[in-house]
């Protein structure tokens, strides 16, 4: 079975959570949108948090928490702004994760980015396989255009797919993670990586177009600036010409075949 772990921020931290609800919406329909059926979803949240409608109520779970994540600011410096990010993030999917099997696999979904309706089918489909990591993907920034990319996962918190009984492994075979392990392996996505080589696990691709990146919509997690201005700016232009052309490249059509294999309805 494939997990999807969605955490959400305390809503009281956010000013228009109106936007964020209907950003979780949408990702939550991109969800239930799986070819496979062999799957569930957790959404990690505070008590008190205004939810949209589970698409299924029988797909979906939702768990509480009472989490408030420190009060640090960028002027404390980028390191400890971010770790504390890393925690709060960590230990909200943490009480999700739990509720995986051993044999299950978990994948974290940012609660404003959308996935491919087959992953939960190629998943479910290669049970003996460790995890992937995505890096084919898409930038969207909302309308019918898309800029594709080979390093997704470089960029997108919706970018790897994990074997629950390996971060057991990693934590020399503990049920209780230690803070390091759930910051780095729960609460960010960019440390998987050096682990699985470190232990000398096969960590693959997944072989096609996976997963979608929200940038520049309204109350998005990333909180990076839209296609348009990450893309096709002038300062692109002037400062990294080569970069700015291969981008023109990198354009592709959003047609509603393809807005269908993510869950998008019009």
């Amino acid at each position: 079975m494939l997990n999807f772990l969605i955490p959400v921020k305390n809503h009281i931290d956010i000013k228009n959570w109106d936007i964020i609800k209907k950003n979780i919406q949408s990702t939550l329909i991109s969800i239930n949108n799986q070819s496979d059926n062999n799957w569930h979803c957790y959404i990690v949240c505070n008590t008190g948090c205004d939810l949209p409608a589970l698409p299924d109520e029988n797909k979906f779970t939702i768990l509480s928490v009472d989490l408030n994540k420190m009060n640090v600011q960028k002027s404390a410096g980028l390191h400890s702004y971010y770790d504390a990010i890393r925690e709060d993030k960590g230990q909200r999917l943490y009480t999700a994760f739990k509720k995986c099997n051993n044999d299950d696999f978990f994948m974290v979904v940012d609660y404003d980015d959308f996935i491919h309706k087959d992953i939960s089918l190629y998943v479910n489909k290669h049970q003996n396989e460790n995890g992937w990591y995505i890096d084919k993907g898409y930038f969207y920034s909302g309308g019918n255009v898309l800029i594709k990319t080979k390093k997704f996962d470089t960029k997108c918190g919706t970018s790897n797919i994990l074997k629950v009984s390996l971060v057991y492994e990693f934590n020399n075979g503990e049920k209780e993670l230690s803070i390091s392990l759930i910051k780095e392996l729960l609460g960010s996505h960019r440390f998987l990586k050096k682990y699985m080589v470190d232990k000398k696990k096969e960590f693959k691709s997944i072989p096609f177009y996976a997963a979608l990146y929200n940038i520049g919509i309204p109350g998005s997690t990333s909180g990076t600036s839209g296609v348009m201005s990450n893309f096709f700016s002038l300062n692109v232009l002037i400062r990294r010409p080569d970069r700015f052309v291969r981008n023109l490249f990198n354009i592709r059509w959003f047609s509603s075949k393809k807005k269908k294999f993510f869950g998008l309805v019009n």
